[in-house]
């Protein structure tokens, strides 16, 4: 039985293509597959993992809030029941608020100072609100959130009341009010 050269040919094909499927690494495309899936996974675990960690830590400081809160309340009613009311010196008369809030602002750097505020008193009880509306009040942004920063942390018992700012021509321009509460003599 002679064979024809085309079938030689076919063989020989066969042959070289059974020889190529045993010389490419299978196994190692599979292994890498598998790596990757096992890998895929533990990413998503510690993604879980981490996710409900935040959540305890989220948690735990809520609750430490709580707890500082229950502290300073625990202290004022202690304070309260020895006859000492810690917001006394806080919320004392003070009649200096004008120049100390100009003060503030030349401190800020603000490059003109602002004019006199228009001020008003509420009273209620034995306390009295003094509210203090600048408007008006023109300078660079920087300046005048640096002047109102410098205001609160220096006087002592100074709300930020209200406040708007909008840009003007060359500069911003800033209405302010504050509030501050005092307890009547």
């Amino acid at each position: 039985m002679t064979t024809s050269p085309v079938d030689t040919r076919f063989d020989l094909a066969v042959a070289a293509a059974a020889h190529e499927r045993r010389a490419r690494p299978r196994y190692l495309l599979l292994l890498a597959l598998a790596a990757l899936v096992v890998a895929s996974i533990a990413a998503l675990m510690s993604l879980a993992s981490l996710a409900g960690a935040r959540e305890r830590v989220q948690n735990q400081r809520a609750q430490a809030g709580l707890v500082r809160d229950l502290v300073d309340e625990l202290r004022r009613l202690e304070a309260r029941s020895r006859g000492v009311n810690p917001q006394a010196e806080l919320h004392a008369r003070n009649p200096n608020i004008v120049s100390s809030l100009e003060t503030a602002a030349t401190r800020a750097g603000l490059t003109t100072p602002p004019r006199r505020p228009t001020t008003r008193s509420e009273d209620s009880g034995n306390i009295t609100d003094h509210y203090y509306r600048y408007t008006g009040v023109r300078d660079h942004p920087e300046a005048l959130m640096r002047w109102l920063e410098v205001a609160l942390a220096e006087i002592p018992g100074l709300e930020l009341w209200s406040i708007t700012l909008e840009p003007a021509a060359a500069d911003w321009k800033l209405d302010v009010e504050f509030r501050r509460w005092e307890f009547k003599p």
